[in-house]
């Protein structure tokens, strides 16, 4: 029996640092994403426009994009809000990994408006890199959920 119970803590342990760890990522992710493109604002912006039909909107979708990145970045950084944060980033990545497929299947050429590193990255790479984004949100996303469903338990005994 005891066996067991170290087992089970033992992966306990493993699921947190993985939870951990994929936060971290999108915090340094998002954060790193949101100040570059707020750093070259001008440029960001330009691509923005020219990569979408919004016309007019197009400033206020770049400033929305950046906040909305910032935003997450904070959500995951504060440990109350951590499942906030998840789903918010999920459904950035979301909309960010359909805007990839639109831009693969419906257009030649398009610059990357995204920031940093990831605008060296060709359309198929970053679209594989957010894939795989999404199934580690999700996987964190169940795993938050079952911790916080068990410290509750626990924390409701006492």
């Amino acid at each position: 029996m005891e066996a067991r119970y170290f087992i089970y803590k033992d992966v306990n342990r493993l699921k947190s640092c993985i939870v951990l760890t994929v936060t971290i990522f999108f915090v340094v992710l998002f954060s790193y994403t949101g100040v570059s493109k707020l750093l070259d604002f001008e440029k960001f912006q330009s691509q923005i426009a020219s990569t979408t039909s919004l016309g007019s909107y197009g400033p206020l979708l770049a400033y929305a994009l950046i906040f909305s990145e910032l935003l997450t970045a904070l959500l995951l950084s504060v440990h109350r809000t951590h499942l906030i944060g998840f789903y918010t980033c999920l459904g950035l990545m979301g909309i960010f990994t359909g805007y990839i497929y639109t831009i693969l299947d419906h257009s030649q050429i398009v610059p990357c408006t995204c920031g940093g590193i990831l605008q060296n990255m060709n359309w198929w790479t970053h679209l594989y890199f957010n894939i795989g984004c999404i199934i580690a949100l999700v996987i964190a996303i169940i795993w938050k959920k079952k911790e916080n469903n068990y410290l509750k338990k626990y924390l409701t005994k006492k």
